[in-house]
């Protein structure tokens, strides 16, 4: 059950949307891709491991949401830059799918506010 923060906890949070971009193929499979949450938690777990090392992997990111390739994460403010720059930078395998190709991770809008 989700917990209800006070205004001053929500303060202290920043909400991104993020939606998973596969270069343009013939293949339906990309089209109707639906992303679940571990593998919407492994791909933000390595891309912070990969950019930011054992200490980025240590960062609390919270998956609020998700439907098909898009993603509502939320993490502290503090760690914006670090969360942010890491799914920016990181190309995640999608051999998981069944689709061998590599991926990027868009953040489509970045707030203070739950409601995005």
């Amino acid at each position: 059950m989700p917990r209800i923060l006070s205004e001053k906890e929500n303060d202290d949070l920043i909400y991104c949307l993020l939606e998973l971009k596969v270069a343009p193929t013939s293949t339906d499979t990309i089209k109707d891709l639906e992303v679940d949450l571990v593998s919407w938690k492994t791909y933000i777990l390595q891309a912070l491991k990969k950019l930011h090392g054992i200490i980025g992997s240590a960062i609390d990111v919270d998956i609020v949401s998700n439907k098909g390739k898009k993603s509502l994460i939320v993490a502290h403010k503090d760690d914006e830059f670090k969360v942010t720059s890491a799914l920016l930078t990181f190309s995640p395998n999608l051999n998981i799918f069944g689709i061998d190709e590599f991926g990027t991770i868009e953040i489509t809008k970045s707030t203070k506010d739950v409601v995005i």
